[in-house]
């Protein structure tokens, strides 16, 4: 497997983190949760699905036609549910595929591996990630500490 192969299955591995975020965002924000948390999923959200389209444009440019599958192709096998834990699991499974996303992202910049426009809108992409990263950790910490709870209707 040459460094064009191995260039390729990352960005397909970057291409299903945002995928399942943007699942995991949704399905926070269908849960009673505070304003704060609802903004920040809905950023996580649009974030994803605008870096999902980024990242299938750049997957297509450096995929070969006739061994690399179509992204569309790739079957989600796990989604992320409003379980027993509630918003507290999804928000932390939401934290830990960050954590990848930025590594992946980091290997990706630091690699030297991309150039041009590609390089410029991995790097935003980093550091946008970055920032919703700051505000995840603060949540999944709220949560952890018990400060937070999803609301309760009250009728």
């Amino acid at each position: 497997m040459g460094q064009g192969d191995n260039l390729v299955q990352k960005v397909a591995k970057i291409w299903r983190m945002h995928k399942k975020q943007e699942q995991g965002f949704k399905s926070v924000m269908s849960a009673d949760i505070s304003n704060e948390l609802r903004r920040i999923c809905a950023c996580g959200h649009m974030s994803s699905v605008l870096f999902l389209n980024e990242i299938c444009t750049l997957y297509e440019s450096l995929k070969n036609c006739l061994e690399d599958r179509d992204l569309d192709s790739i079957v989600m096998s796990r989604t992320m549910n409003l379980g027993k834990d509630g918003v507290k699991s999804v928000l932390q499974q939401l934290f830990y595929t960050q954590q990848d996303l930025l590594n992946a992202y980091n290997e990706l910049v630091e690699g030297e591996v991309l150039g041009g426009e590609a390089l410029l809108f991995c790097q935003d992409h980093f550091a946008q990630l970055l920032r919703l990263d700051a505000f995840l950790k603060k949540e999944v910490r709220s949560y952890e500490l018990g400060t937070k709870t999803a609301y309760q209707v009250v009728a």
